[in-house]
């Protein structure tokens, strides 16, 4: 997970064919643009790594994404991406933790995390997602009707004032009540025409558990 300035970036490897180059496992990555205000997204079909010395293999510890594909962390430009939502102007993720079962025998319920892992079962870095029973994306959207009342910079302040992703949040209101706060009261004080433009502003929340 990297933030940029009023966004997150998401990237992972899947195991299923890359959309333009059939191979048996992808590097996916997510980002808005912050020039078209939209939901981008770059799918790479790689080989296992060591299969052959022509392709582009996965990579493995210590290289990393960020070191290899450095677009997938940033806007660098790369023929790859995809506009796969107009409209999107703010994009954040969590993760929802499992209940666990400390060592003394203590019950700890199910709570948000800006990190794959548990620290209350001591845990420093991913270990296959096993922490992890879901992951949470929250989005804002405007209708492409009321986009052409605000300026870049004008949807850039009002991203910019959607609070990042905390542990203290709460999956029922925290998240959806900090963004239409933050969505209002940039809107009354910079939006030509405010109370329109709250009108048409979306706020989205989904859980996804399949993916892990």
């Amino acid at each position: 997970m990297t933030n940029s300035l009023f966004s997150a970036w998401f990237r992972l490897f899947e195991r299923f064919p890359g959309s333009r180059n059939p191979k048996p496992i992808s590097l996916v990555a997510y980002r808005v643009n912050s020039t078209t205000m939209g939901m981008e997204r770059m799918g790479k079909g790689l080989i296992w790594n060591g299969a052959t010395g022509t392709n582009t293999p996965v990579v493995f510890l210590p290289m990393t994404i960020q070191g290899v594909w450095p677009q997938a962390t940033n806007m660098s430009t790369d023929s790859n991406y995809e506009s796969i939502a107009p409209g999107i102007f703010r994009f954040e993720y969590y993760y929802f933790l499992k209940e666990q079962t400390l060592p003394s025998g203590t019950q700890e319920p199910a709570i948000l995390s800006s990190t794959p892992w548990d620290t209350r079962m001591n845990h420093t870095a991913v270990n296959g997602m096993s922490d992890v029973a879901a992951i949470g994306v929250a989005i804002a959207v405007v209708d492409p009707a009321s986009r052409n009342l605000v300026s870049n910079a004008q949807l850039t302040t009002l991203a910019g004032q959607m609070n990042d992703f905390a542990a203290t949040m709460q999956p029922a209101n925290s998240r959806r009540n900090g963004l239409r706060l933050s969505r209002r009261a940039v809107c009354l004080m910079l939006l030509p025409r405010p109370f329109a433009f709250m009108g048409a502003c979306s706020i989205y929340l989904q859980a996804f558990s399949d993916v892990l």
